[in-house]
């Protein structure tokens, strides 16, 4: 028993040691799990004010966009303006359509030629939004641009435009003429112009100006056209919007035109009224010109994007468990630990200890005691069977002589009639038997 509450004690003080140490590794586990928790409470409280900061300039952007006369986009998504746009086109009267199909693609476009009008009530903003609709009638739109023709060997002859732009339509029946700044009151998408119907529409029958008169190729200059004589050999090249195309008057000129993979430059000579095209990768050297074709590029582009962003500052956490709601948990703080009475409870084992080996040795002593008293006991009991068993056997033969000196007995000795007892307090009470032949006195156990 004594061993083993040495080991019980040597037990429970390595269980106190090791408590103490998990004490203190929870306490450093409750300073990282309150500081991560401050830290992801930062990362939210950021998030929120980033969150904020994003709907402010977003609200920002919607005044601005207000006062510019346009919508913006958080106003009314694609979704959302595509579907009314849908609506609205099956309610329009016949003949009407709008400028555009309409699809989520060509939402933007739409915004680009819609009137966008803003009123603040009750610091509630109000849009209005105005949409064009056509007529349902389309025309190609042609620049007009004048040349010199060789009239003689000195003189050249000029026609002077009345308009700028002519439109016409399919039927090439149905005119329209633009002034220069006409044209810039049409709203510019991508492959297309939406004017306002504000022009008249001019009919072959009644042909008006001298751009619509030389669009049929008449036999000779109609006399509406206003015509001009120089006498000088002018050299023009006008280059056509968006092509690498150039109208030319010349005479008799020589041109150069490199081009790159080439070994040898191709070389050309002009005369009179032209158009020469040219591959992007070539161009023109004239006698005072240069001829610069557009060229674009297309190629694509993958770059890997690392923000610049010190890792040190970024919490890591390994183990994180991704779906476990970090609300709800709690650090080892609110756990009541019961170990701190293991030092007073170790005290109580060695005093326990000391105990258990005073009751032993005293429990010796008593042994030791209880084992001498029980073996005089015993020595003392044998001692009196043995002088009980000499008694009987005295009482046995004592019987026995007894028996033999009864009366009547047989061959006991003749005795007297009479008999004397004497009874003295000195002496024991005896009975002495006198007979004529007695020759000797027994004394007699009553």
């Amino acid at each position: 028993m004594q061993s083993q509450t040495t080991i019980i004690r040597n037990t429970v003080n390595d269980i106190n040691e090791t408590m103490q140490s998990v004490m203190k590794q929870a306490e450093v586990v409750d300073d990282l799990i309150t500081h991560e928790r401050i830290t992801e409470m930062q990362s939210n409280l950021i998030l929120t004010i980033n969150l904020l900061s994003i709907e402010v300039e977003n609200l920002v952007d919607i005044v601005n966009y207000a006062t510019l006369g346009h919508i913006h986009s958080s106003i009314m998504s694609p979704k959302t303006i595509t579907q009314q746009m849908s609506d609205i086109k099956s309610k329009l009267p016949p003949n009407s359509e709008f400028p555009l199909e309409i699809t989520t693609n060509s939402i933007s476009d739409f915004f680009k030629i819609a009137t966008v009008t803003v009123i603040s009530v009750d610091d509630t903003l109000i849009f209005s939004i105005e949409i064009p609709v056509t007529n349902g009638m389309r025309f190609m739109i042609y620049e007009v641009i004048p040349l010199p023709m060789q009239l003689t060997q000195d003189q050249v002859i000029v026609i002077e435009a009345e308009s700028a732009y002519l439109a016409v339509d399919k039927t090439q029946k149905n005119f329209i003429s633009f002034g220069e700044h006409q044209l810039t009151e049409c709203i510019v998408l991508k492959n297309a112009f939406v004017c306002p119907n504000e022009h008249p529409i001019d009919v072959n029958d009644q042909l008006q100006n001298c751009e619509q008169s030389l669009f049929n190729s008449p036999p000779s200059i109609p006399n509406n056209c206003n015509k001009k004589i120089l006498f000088s050999k002018p050299t023009v090249w006008h280059r056509l919007a968006g092509e690498n195309t150039w109208l030319f008057v010349v005479q008799n000129e020589a041109i150069t035109i490199p081009c790159e993979n080439d070994i040898q430059p191709i070389r050309v000579t002009l005369n009179n009224i032209g158009k020469i095209s040219i591959n992007p990768k070539c161009k023109i050297y004239t006698k005072n010109t240069i001829l610069i074709p557009t060229r674009k590029f297309k190629s694509k582009v993958f770059i890997d994007f690392f923000p610049n962003i010190p890792l040190n500052i970024i919490p890591i956490n390994f183990n994180n468990t991704g779906g476990v709601d970090r609300r709800h948990i709690s650090t080892n703080k609110g756990i009541q630990y019961n170990f701190k009475n293991l030092a007073r409870d170790a005290g109580d084992l060695k005093s326990l200890q000391e105990q258990i080996t005073a009751e032993l040795n005293n429990n010796n002593n008593q042994q030791r005691h209880t084992y001498t008293t029980t073996t005089v006991t015993i020595i003392v009991i044998i001692i009196i069977l043995i002088i009980l068993v000499i008694l009987y056997v005295l009482y046995r033969k004592l019987s026995t002589l007894k028996n033999k000196w009864k009366p009547g007995g047989t061959g006991s000795p003749n005795v007297l009639s009479s008999t004397a007892c004497t009874n003295t307090e000195a002496e024991p009470i005896a009975c002495i038997k006198t007979g004529a032949r007695a020759k000797s006195l027994l004394p007699e156990i009553i």
